[in-house]
């Protein structure tokens, strides 16, 4: 196979969980591995138990001696199981050499590297890059999450990445050339921010879009038969719609809040009166016409005045997850969709102000790990951003 990059043979495993950044644990041959993983992103819809095979590297001379180098989810890509993504962001960047120095990047077929991780002031790029225009600074970025042929980053918050492209944007205003290369992995059309995920990052790109290049290449790799990761020979560059993102790049829409109970609580929820809650987790359907941020922050704090059904049930909460779903405005819709995952309690919380029976679903395991879950947030997110 034709191909600029391809890993050495990796081996399969069944994923586990992940309990924090650098750790996936694993199932490799009845045995439960724990492995590096070198992303920061969140991957909560790749990393799926029960969904998701992992592809390991035996690195003998490392303390964990296993990485997670890919991943293959048999429900994202339903009837192509070799189609996978690369987990190591800093291996993206020896893949984007390979292509920049075989001339194959859209847009960039005349360029050549000059240096990797180049310094400017304090900060560090991943690219000098020689152009018949002159020097050019180049960041990478990779993308692992495309839904419906829209490839969307980053998939967590990331202030690094913001910063990367403020600081880019400010050296473009002084007169040096900088530009930003997206590699996709995933059967993708098009991208943009994914102003859910990070509202920041995508205000910063959108004004950065005035100011410097922004590539956008789609790289979808694949296993073959020797279980390689194989990056395509010729990258296909993908549109950047901004028509579809300006109408709600605004702070407002819906946002689901999961709460942990680790044990059985019985709590008094203002003038709603007094509820036993098992242990469990409980997903609030909410909304703020101003200031999302701001409110699912608010959610995660314990000291705070009591305004809301929620504040009362977070002190008896070990944890809150949070997930924004900007431009959205259908919160009962939303409510009906949640309750399918699970059981909705009690009647009216969250729901004072309209006819619904209530906008807190509980489940005895962390829906977030669930398919369902994730097909419906992003189901939600993808609906709000591109049909319209």
């Amino acid at each position: 196979m034709s191909t600029p990059y391809r890993t050495s043979p990796l081996q399969r495993a069944s994923f586990l969980e992940r309990p924090n950044r650098f750790i996936v644990f694993a199932d490799h041959d009845g045995e439960r591995r724990r492995t590096y993983v070198a992303n920061p992103g969140k991957l909560h819809e790749i990393l799926l138990p029960e969904c998701t095979e992992v592809l390991l590297a035996h690195k003998p001379h490392t303390k964990t001696k296993w990485e997670s180098v890919g991943a293959v989810w048999s429900g994202r890509w339903e009837g192509d199981p070799r189609r996978a993504v690369f987990l190591n962001t800093g291996q993206v960047n020896d893949v984007a050499d390979a292509y920049l120095s075989a001339g194959l990047v859209p847009g960039l077929e005349e360029a050549t590297v000059i240096n990797r991780e180049e310094t400017v002031g304090d900060s560090r790029f991943d690219f000098l890059l020689d152009t018949p225009s002159g020097e050019l600074l180049l960041e990478v970025k990779s993308v692992t999450l495309v839904e419906e042929e829209m490839a969307l980053f980053p998939d967590a918050r990331s202030k690094r990445a913001t910063k990367h492209v403020e600081e880019l944007t400010e050296l473009a205003r002084q007169g040096r050339r900088t530009a930003i290369l997206f590699m996709v992995q995933g059967r993708a059309e098009h991208l943009l921010p994914d102003l859910h995920n990070d509202f920041d990052f995508a205000r910063a790109l959108r004004t950065a879009s005035e100011h410097l290049s922004i590539y956008a290449v789609a790289v979808p790799p694949v296993l073959d038969d020797e279980d390689c990761l194989c990056f395509p020979a010729h990258p296909r560059r993908l549109t950047i719609p901004w028509e579809r993102l300006d109408p709600i790049l605004d702070d407002a829409g819906l946002y689901l809040a999961v709460l942990q109970l680790d044990e059985p609580a019985t709590v008094e929820i203002g003038a709603l009166g007094t509820f036993d809650f098992d242990a469990g987790f409980y997903t609030y359907i909410g909304s703020a016409q101003k200031g999302l941020a701001k409110r699912m922050r608010r959610h995660k704090r314990k000291r705070k005045r009591k305004h809301w059904h929620i504040d009362y049930l977070r002190n008896a909460a070990s944890s809150v997850s949070t997930f924004a779903i900007r431009g959205a405005t259908d919160e009962s819709i939303l409510a009906d969709e949640v309750a399918t995952l699970g059981r909705r309690f009690p009647k009216d919380f969250g729901a004072s102000d309209c006819d619904d029976d209530g906008h807190l679903v509980f489940t005895s395991h962390d829906p977030v790990s669930t398919p369902g879950f994730q097909r419906l947030l992003t189901t939600w997110r993808h609906r709000r951003v591109f049909d319209r």
